[in-house]
């Protein structure tokens, strides 16, 4: 099977809008790190918080999370504008 959305190599290709979503997310550095594990911004504890496993997070925060890596949710689709 080959993959349309696949470049040479056969990995998946992003947009740069994607691209910059997903960096955005790995950056403790940006806000957008802290959204998606269920924090309104960065908390003053941040290098503590961020080195704690999914684990500690809480039942809502885990939960909006799990939403998000759903494809048959819409918070997925909205996480990925």
């Amino acid at each position: 099977m080959v993959c349309a959305e696949c470049d040479a190599k056969g990995l998946w290709k992003m947009d740069r809008s994607s691209e910059n979503n997903r960096a955005n997310q790995k950056n403790q550095n940006n806000p957008e790190f802290w959204k998606v594990r269920g924090y309104p911004d960065r908390p003053k504890d941040w290098k503590e918080q961020s080195s704690k496993s999914s684990s500690s997070m809480s039942k809502e925060a885990q939960d909006y999370r799990s939403r998000q890596l759903n494809s048959n949710n819409q918070a997925y689709y909205n996480s990925r504008k």
